[in-house]
C-alpha cells in the first residue's frame, strides 16, 4: 500500500540522516572517516534507487544538502572531489532544493561556509550563487565563512564577485561602444 511505501521511505531516509549526523559528531581518524564517507555514499545511492525523498528535512529543518555541507570538510588537496561532494551532486540532481533554509535560516551555502566545506561551497556558489540572504542572526554567507575562520571560502566568494563585476563592466563598455558605433 502507499502508506507502507511511505513508511519504508521514511525509514530509509532516517538511515541517511543518521549516517550524515553520525559523521557530524565523528571524532575518528581521517582514514576511518574516509571509509565511513564511502559507506555513506553507498547508502545514499541505495536510498535514492529506492525512491528516498531528497526534500525531506530533519527536526532542525535541515535538508540532506545542509548535512552534506556540514560534514564534507575541506578537500585535501583542493582539487580532490570528496564523497560528500558526490553525494551533494546526486541529491541536487534528484531535486534537493538549493535555497532551502534550516530553522536558523541558513542555506546549505551558509553551512558550507561555516564548516569550511570548500568543495561543496564552491559547487553551490557556482550553481546557485550567493543571493545575499542572511540567517536568523543577520549573518551573510561571507560572515559565516569569516566567523568560522574559513578564509578560502571567503576569498573564493570575493574573487568570484569581483570577476562578475569586471565582466558586467566589460559588457557595459561593449554595449556603449556598440551604441556609439550604431549612432555614427
Amino acid at each position: 500500500s502507499n502508506a507502507q511505501k511511505l513508511q519504508e521511505m521514511d525509514s530509509m531516509f532516517k538511515q541517511l540522516f543518521d549516517s550524515l549526523e553520525q559523521l557530524e559528531n565523528d571524532r575518528r581518524t581521517a582514514y576511518e572517516r574516509k571509509v565511513t564517507h564511502g559507506e555513506c555514499m553507498q547508502t545514499v545511492r541505495e536510498l535514492l534507487k529506492k525512491g528516498a525523498d531528497v526534500t525531506a528535512v530533519t527536526h532542525h529543518d535541515s535538508t540532506c544538502l545542509h548535512l552534506a555541507a556540514c560534514n564534507a570538510g575541506p578537500a585535501n588537496p583542493p582539487e580532490t572531489v570528496t564523497n560528500m561532494e558526490r553525494i551533494a551532486t546526486l541529491i541536487i540532481d534528484r531535486g534537493c532544493p538549493l535555497q532551502a533554509v534550516d530553522n536558523k535560516q541558513n542555506t546549505a551555502l551558509h553551512r558550507a561556509a561555516q564548516h569550511g566545506s570548500f568543495g561543496i561551497f564552491r559547487m553551490l556558489f557556482l550553481i546557485a550563487g550567493d543571493t545575499g540572504s542572511t540567517n536568523a542572526d543577520g549573518q551573510t554567507v561571507m560572515d559565516r565563512a569569516v566567523a568560522g575562520g574559513h578564509e578560502k571560502c571567503a576569498a573564493f566568494e570575493q574573487k568570484t564577485k569581483s570577476l562578475e563585476q569586471q565582466n558586467a563592466e566589460q559588457k557595459e563598455a561593449v554595449a556603449r561602444q556598440k551604441a556609439e558605433f550604431d549612432l555614427s
